[in-house]
């Protein structure tokens, strides 16, 4: 799995359990597409819970390490209250509507 910042909030189980729906020679692309779809909304929730004067340093941090877990902390400190409750609900959320289309 590629490095995520919020790698710890998702729950890699779920992600696999997805994956084994799909056929095998179509496993790679379709976690690609999970994941690009995973990293679109966490950062359109923190964004939405941050405080626009912070979203340049924010994004600042992601380009220069995607994959820093330190960006978690640093958000603690700026994001307002929920977020990281958030994050794990539209985490969920997407996973579940990316399911339902592969078993429909």
């Amino acid at each position: 799995m590629k490095r995520l910042f919020y790698r710890s909030l998702v729950r890699v189980e779920k992600i696999e359990e997805i994956l084994c729906l799909v056929e095998e020679t179509e496993r790679i692309e379709t976690h690609e597409l999970i994941i690009n779809s995973l990293d679109h909304v966490v950062l359109e929730t923190i964004l939405h819970h941050l405080e626009e004067s912070w979203h340049h340093e924010f994004l600042g941090k992601l380009h220069d390490d995607f994959a820093d877990e330190a960006v978690l902390l640093w958000l603690e400190g700026k994001a307002k209250s929920g977020w990281q409750e958030a994050v794990v609900n539209a985490i969920r959320e997407t996973k579940e509507k990316i399911k339902s289309l592969l078993v429909d």
